[in-house]
């Protein structure tokens, strides 16, 4: 943009604000119109006095941590929230009406009783505190400050009986809910026990047992049969051995002589062996004439000399001859009889075995059938009973919650601050909108200006005409005589006496 153009604009502009401000009168007049009106409109309004109150709703208890998962958890603050909203519904605000003395002012007009419940409905409130989660605002505005107080403390009373009403109430319906629920369910889990134990009575030869259902028990009882028949295979095999081995034993050697030694010469010669060891360490202490040297060695004398005896009563035997047996042909014997016994007891084994294979293959089609409509009695009786169990858990929940609300309320009301009424109006905010209203007196004045000089447009320069298309063929400056400049002068005085009077008013509205 060139500075040629820019002069341009500036001229136009120039321009139109001199047309503007040849307006002035007109602009200020509207101004004041507007302004008188408003603030006479605002002058009129009826003043609200508000009563408030300041409540702490107090929802953690010492017992509630102690509590944990034993009673139901009410979530208060939700209920805090549906009284409020109640507390603006049409019977709330009638019974407030009653109460408080309000509905007089209504008489029996129905009209005007509606008009004074939708002014309740307007000027009452229940708002959260900023600075608290648990605090909370009960707000009236009436034109009576003991009206105004009263209704707030109408408010605030059943405000707190609602909650702590509402809570118990709820509490009792769960209770008498959950007591219909347990019968229901008590009578079903009746009905269930009584058709499982008909039908495990009625099938009771093809009831499952530890060792599983019916695939089981017949792969278990096939896997037994082959082992034990692997077992007696084996076991045969090892008898035949074992009789080959024998037939090839001879059962003795012939004749030979018996040994006069036995047990008891056995036993006479540790007795001396262990005297002579504890004689050789006296020795090593004591001489020959120490007590208990002599004393063991009587003894070993008497110990040999009892074994002399001995041999010589059992001498007449070593004469005596008698088959010898052969050990080898003794321990086959032996170990064959054992065999032999095995194998009869894997034989009835295996016999009981196959029996058992044999019945439940015979039962191939009834056994499945049995344990499958056995499941599907247990499934619906564990269903019901689960559901039964759950149930008298909630019910015993409700009742401790119950009792719990007796002792100690879980909703606990404290007033933070009483009703009380401001001493001066809350409503209207006078100063606000008499601001407001100059505000808007100033800017309909400046359109009503524009617009008067659009409708009767005053030219200053020569170019504006020439843009209109009026050919201009000259222009002589004017020259204003001194006349013409006092009244003037005088115009303009008279127009910001004119704005002085009007900030005046603002003043006074404003300060007085």
């Amino acid at each position: 943009m060139d500075g040629e153009a820019l002069r341009d604009i500036l001229e136009r502009l120039r321009g139109r604000l001199r047309a503007a401000w040849h307006q002035r009168w007109h602009a200020l007049t509207a101004c004041c119109v507007i302004c008188a009106l408003g603030w006479f409109y605002v002058l009129n309004l009826p003043d609200l006095y508000r009563a408030s109150a300041r409540v702490y709703v107090e929802t953690q208890s010492v017992l509630q941590p102690l509590l944990q998962g034993l009673t139901v958890e009410t979530d208060v603050l939700d209920e805090v929230q549906l009284m409020t909203n109640a507390l603006r519904s049409r019977p709330v605000l009638e019974r407030l009406a009653e109460d408080t003395g309000l509905a007089a002012r209504a008489g029996d007009d129905p009209r005007a009783r509606e008009v004074l419940l939708e002014r309740m409905r307007a000027r009452i409130a229940i708002r959260p505190d900023r600075d608290g989660r648990n605090l909370y605002w009960i707000e009236f505005l009436d034109p009576a400050p003991a009206m105004a107080e009263k209704l707030v403390t109408t408010v605030l009373d059943g405000f707190v009986e609602s909650v702590q009403g509402n809570t118990r109430r709820d509490s009792s319906r769960a209770q008498d809910f959950l007591e219909e629920q347990i019968r229901d369910y008590e009578a079903r889990l009746a009905a269930a026990e009584d058709r499982l134990k008909t039908f495990k009575l009625a099938n009771i030869d093809h009831m499952p047992d530890a060792r599983g259902d019916y695939y089981q028990r017949l792969q278990q009882a096939r896997g037994e049969l082959d082992r034990v028949e692997l077992e007696l295979s084996e076991a045969e095999q090892a008898l035949g051995e074992l009789d080959a081995q024998v037939a090839g034993e001879l059962p003795t050697f012939g004749f030979g002589t018996v040994q006069v030694e036995n047990q008891q010469t056995r036993d006479l010669d540790q007795r001396i062996n262990q005297l002579r060891t504890r004689l050789d360490e006296l020795l090593l202490q004591y001489t020959e004439r120490h007590p208990d040297v002599a004393q063991i060695r009587d003894s070993i004398a008497r110990l040999e000399a009892e074994k002399v005896a001995l041999v010589a009563r059992l001498a007449p035997l070593a004469a005596a001859r008698r088959p010898e047996f052969n050990p080898v042909y003794q321990q086959l014997e032996t170990a064959r009889g054992a065999k032999a016994a095995e194998v009869a007891a894997l034989r009835v084994r295996r016999d009981a075995f196959r029996a058992r294979v044999a019945e439940l293959d015979a039962k191939v089609d009834k056994i499945p059938a049995v344990e499958a409509e056995l499941a599907q009695l247990n499934r619906d009786y564990d269903v019901v009973k689960r559901q039964y169990e759950t149930l008298l858990a909630r019910r015993e929940a409700a009742h401790l919650t119950q009792r719990v609300e007796e002792q100690n309320n879980a909703v606990q009301f404290k007033v933070i601050d009483p009703p009380r009424v401001d001493g001066t109006p809350s409503w209207p905010r006078r100063r606000l909108f008499n601001t407001l209203v100059l505000l808007v007196g100033v800017f309909g004045g400046l359109a009503v200006g524009y617009f008067k000089a659009q409708l009767a447009p005053v030219f200053f320069r020569a170019g504006e005409l020439a843009e209109l298309g009026v050919p201009v063929y000259g222009s002589v400056p004017l020259r204003a005589e001194e006349a013409a400049l006092d009244e003037r002068r005088l115009r303009a005085r008279q127009f910001a006496a004119a704005t002085l009077v009007l900030a005046a008013a603002y003043a006074v509205l404003m300060f007085g």
